[in-house]
């Protein structure tokens, strides 16, 4: 074992409960406190969460501070979480679908169209939209294709980019946008 994990020893929750305590932290339930670290996590739960319980200067919980209040703003940042994520999802869809639609009506819609450089205004930064044709083609022709493309390969030895850009992540997507010329970017 590394010497520095030493000064970090394996603690059973029962040993984590009390470790709390001692830095000053309320358990009013112990065995609700255990369930609740069986399916969170002690690092995920409590090293996320404690900043704004602590006193910096004695590193102790602040006074009043409960384990339920830590597992409180744990769950109000989760929900908060699955929220933003619902919203991001939606516009994820709206943006790759106006982009593909605008796309594929300009210049075409299968790969050679997608990867001809004509296509885009990528100015000096060439190497940037050449990257995100290797990523296209890897989600082609690479070890992990999705069934969708690859059904369209064998089918019709194509992918149109509405296909296509349902694999593509976020990121890919916002490349391919940032680089589309101003006709196409509606």
């Amino acid at each position: 074992m590394n010497d520095g994990l030493r000064k970090k020893p394996f603690l059973d929750y029962e040993h984590q409960i009390l470790f709390l305590e001692k830095k000053g932290l309320i358990i009013q339930d112990k065995e609700r406190a255990i369930e609740i670290l069986t399916k969170t996590s002690y690092y995920g739960l409590i090293n996320g969460y404690k900043s704004m319980f602590k006193d910096p200067n004695t590193n102790r919980y602040k006074e009043g501070t409960s384990f339920e209040d830590i597992y409180a703003l744990y769950l109000f940042d989760e929900q908060l979480r699955e929220v933003i994520l619902k919203y991001i999802l939606i516009f994820e869809k709206a943006i790759k679908s106006s982009l593909s639609y605008h796309f594929s009506s300009l210049y075409g819609n299968g790969i050679s169209e997608i990867q001809d450089i004509s296509n885009y205004d990528y100015g000096k930064h060439k190497s940037d939209i050449q990257y995100l044709f290797r990523k296209m083609k890897g989600k082609i022709s690479g070890r992990h294709v999705s069934p969708q493309i690859e059904h369209y390969m064998n089918v019709y030895k194509d992918v149109p980019l509405w296909v296509l850009i349902t694999d593509l992540t976020l990121g890919e997507t916002a490349t391919m946008y940032r680089f589309l010329k101003g006709r196409c970017k509606h």
